[in-house]
């Protein structure tokens, strides 16, 4: 399907769909106006998108005059892009358009015959507000999501706070990465000085523990719950939760809960 001056082949020799069915078709589905005008600049095409974009219908506005529909286009810069294209040049890139109280970019090529004549100018209308208007949805639904995960963020951090549990993250080489505030209580340090230290300076009796090598084992994907071990904590007995966290298949740290059983044995 040879359909341009330079002979560039669009289709497949086996694509036999006629073309003016397809420039139908491609009119048809567009979003964007489209509409033509000849040598004396009267409009000879116009599409639905155009009707629905311009408010005009095809029947009032074929065979008028283009600064009739878009009288805009008549000022010198409009004049000189329109006489380019009607020379058969290809003008770069598309212009913006005030029309009323719409913005649009309108973008020109010339409608060039396999010998070189030009006998009009196809021209595309895109209302830029609208594009305008779903990024601007976009980036608010983004803010949106940003802030819903920021909140959950700050709640789960205040009911983890509010815990009278001892809950910590540890990495591989068992040192504090997060401590919640019965933590730092526990180990007599705050949140910057505890993050970085080693699992053993505040838990010293887990050295040589099966329970030690129960945290290891998270590291290979393993979750352990313990329920009533001794020796760990200073005032007694405590259940302990040993979870990976894995993110994308990768076990990044370890969740550690101890909950002292002298809380309940006290209610």
């Amino acid at each position: 399907m040879k359909n341009t001056p330079d002979k560039t082949i669009y289709g497949a020799p086996e694509f036999m769909f006629a073309l003016t069915d397809l420039c139908g078709l491609l009119l048809e589905a567009s979003a964007d106006a489209v509409l033509a005008i000849d040598t004396r600049f009267r409009v000879v095409l116009f599409n639905d998108a155009a009707e629905r974009i311009l408010h005009k219908t095809r029947g009032a506005v074929l065979g008028q005059s283009l600064f009739h529909l878009l009288p805009e286009l008549g000022d010198d810069d409009g004049l000189e892009y329109l006489g380019a294209a009607l020379r058969g040049e290809r003008p770069e890139g598309a212009r913006a358009l005030q029309h009323g109280r719409r913005r649009l970019s309108w973008q020109l090529w010339p409608m060039t015959d396999k010998f070189g004549s030009t006998h009009g100018v196809l021209c595309v209308l895109r209302e830029t507000a609208r594009h305008e208007e779903r990024i601007t949805a976009l980036e608010q639904a983004l803010l949106e999501r940003d802030l819903l995960l920021g909140s959950r963020a700050r709640m789960a951090e205040t009911i983890i706070d509010a815990s009278s549990d001892l809950i910590m993250v540890v990495d591989k080489g068992l040192r504090y990465s997060a401590g919640n505030k019965a933590l730092q209580e526990y180990c007599g340090r705050s949140a910057s000085d505890l993050v970085g230290q080693g699992l053993l300076d505040c838990f010293p009796a887990l050295a040589g523990t099966s329970q030690l090598e129960y945290i290891y084992a998270a590291f290979d994907g393993k979750r352990t719950e313990l329920q009533n071990v001794p020796r760990i904590l200073k005032e007694g007995h405590c259940d302990l939760s040993i979870l990976p966290l894995d993110y994308g298949g990768h076990i990044y740290g370890v969740l550690v809960i101890a909950h002292s059983l002298r809380q309940d044995n006290a209610g």
